[in-house]
């Protein structure tokens, strides 16, 4: 994936044999590489999803009143903070996964607030992305498989098109007339846009 901003050096290269040098986004960073693992093509679909959240949170405008709570739920995710321990980005990072259906988690007071401000469709897109089966779990699949990581990552990728698709299309007709969510699928593309600014395209073509 083409680093989202500007890529740095933040530990020591995950293989000393490798002599390479681990660079890369912090703020979009996988939990694999967070945690000086060598990365799977799944944390590709992790990164994506990162750079999708920042994207949400961060051109989100919150009503007046709910201004203040936004303001501390955003400072949560810890974007654009290059003084961040890779470490306790990575605790952060997993917990988006693994509390995500706890009341008091991050991602539930997200999806309050967007529904809130008559996002609804913005609101069932994190909660959609984060149903996702990732972070993979290292030992969950033979890394030297390469058949049978390639099948894994096209169910992925399935899935998460499927996910993006099924909760678009859910309230498509109620928000249509508002202009706030519009689905369309040519050509095998498909693409999520809210108030006409494309945010995902993914072609079956190019998987």
């Amino acid at each position: 994936m083409i680093d989202w901003e500007i890529g740095r050096r933040f530990q020591k290269p995950s293989s000393a044999a490798k002599g390479g040098t681990l660079t890369g986004t912090l703020d979009t960073m996988s939990v694999a590489s967070l945690a000086n693992r060598d990365p799977l093509p799944h944390d590709d679909i992790e990164f994506a999803v990162y750079v999708l959240f920042k994207v949400l949170t961060q051109t989100f405008v919150p009503p007046v009143d709910q201004q203040r709570k936004w303001a501390t739920t955003l400072d949560s995710y810890c974007w654009d903070n290059p003084g961040m321990q890779p470490h306790i980005l990575l605790h952060l990072r997993m917990s988006l996964w693994t509390s995500r259906n706890h009341v008091d988690s991050v991602i539930h007071t997200t999806a309050q607030i967007f529904r809130s401000a008559g996002h609804d469709t913005r609101a069932q897109l994190v909660l959609s992305l984060l149903s996702l089966p990732i972070p993979i779990h290292p030992d969950s699949i033979d890394s030297s498989d390469y058949d049978t990581i390639l099948l894994s990552l096209e169910g992925l990728v399935e899935q998460a098109v499927a996910a993006v698709l099924c909760r678009c299309e859910g309230s498509y007709l109620e928000q249509h007339q508002s202009g706030g969510c519009r689905a369309a699928r040519a050509g095998g593309d498909v693409t999520e846009s809210f108030s006409g600014q494309s945010i995902l395209s993914l072609s079956s073509a190019q998987i």
